[in-house]
């Protein structure tokens, strides 16, 4: 007689909670926004090859922390979680900044498009 660990009276499972279709939606349209916000920032004269680059990015950065708080249920986590989030954001900013800046002396970020 074989005997199933989920149906013993001790393994009581928790209730799944209701997926919410309607944030779902949002989300995942604001999402397809931020990707088509980033590929025609890509076509946009800008002027200067480095506020595109950082324009990019921070969009990017914008759809990972929708990706964290809504799909990977981030949103409901520990202040713990926050803290690493928070510093790992700080610390992604500060490396973003010394890589723009550390370009020439004149600050400029000299990329080079192949064609």
């Amino acid at each position: 007689m074989s005997h199933d660990a989920h149906s013993s009276p001790g393994h009581a499972e928790a209730p799944a909670k209701p997926v919410n279709l309607r944030k779902a939606f949002y989300v995942f349209g604001s999402q397809l926004l931020i990707t088509a916000m980033i590929v025609t920032a890509y076509y946009l004269p800008w002027g200067q090859t480095t506020v595109n680059m950082v324009f990019t990015i921070v969009l990017a950065l914008c759809q990972a922390a929708l990706v964290l708080c809504f799909s990977m249920h981030f949103i409901t986590e520990k202040k713990f979680i926050y803290g690493v989030a928070l510093f790992t954001a700080i610390f992604l900013s500060a490396m973003l900044y010394l890589i723009l800046t550390a370009g020439s002396a004149s600050g400029h970020l000299h990329v080079n498009h192949v064609s």
